[in-house]
């Protein structure tokens, strides 16, 4: 519960692993990437020897956010609009997971890695502030 920490910013969304368990799990930096894409370099995270533990560090710019798989979906609820009154407010929650690759042959011992996360933004920020592609 405590290998990964997600910050919804207003901006980017930023996902620190840790990088102890990935290490101990017998996979690199550079095995974990953003919704299956290992393929792609920019669905890479990098490491940041900066902090302690170790982790790893993955930036999901909500301008971008579909670059890398992430999925935005919008629900309707209650609460409060911009102009303080209750009413159904739009919701966009934007989720993605992080993983390791399949292994490369029938028999491993490698465990998989998942991370999953999500962050949720009322619409009107998103639509405000970003320019996603509808």
């Amino acid at each position: 519960e405590r290998d990964i920490s997600i910050y919804c910013g207003v901006q980017t969304i930023t996902l620190k692993i840790n990088f102890c368990p990935v290490l101990y799990s017998g996979y690199t930096a550079a095995d974990l990437a953003l919704n299956g894409q290992h393929s792609d370099a920019q669905c890479r995270g990098f490491i940041n020897n900066n902090t302690f533990p170790t982790a790893i560090l993955f930036s999901i710019s909500l301008s971008t956010l579909e670059a890398c798989g992430n999925s935005l979906v919008v629900s309707t609820a209650y609460g409060v609009n911009a102009y303080g009154n209750m009413s159904l407010v739009q919701i966009g929650n934007i989720s993605g997971y992080i993983d390791t690759p399949d292994p490369p042959t029938i028999i491993s011992y490698l465990p998989g890695l998942l991370y999953k996360f999500s962050c949720s933004y009322p619409l009107e920020y998103l639509v405000n502030n970003s320019q996603l592609a509808s």
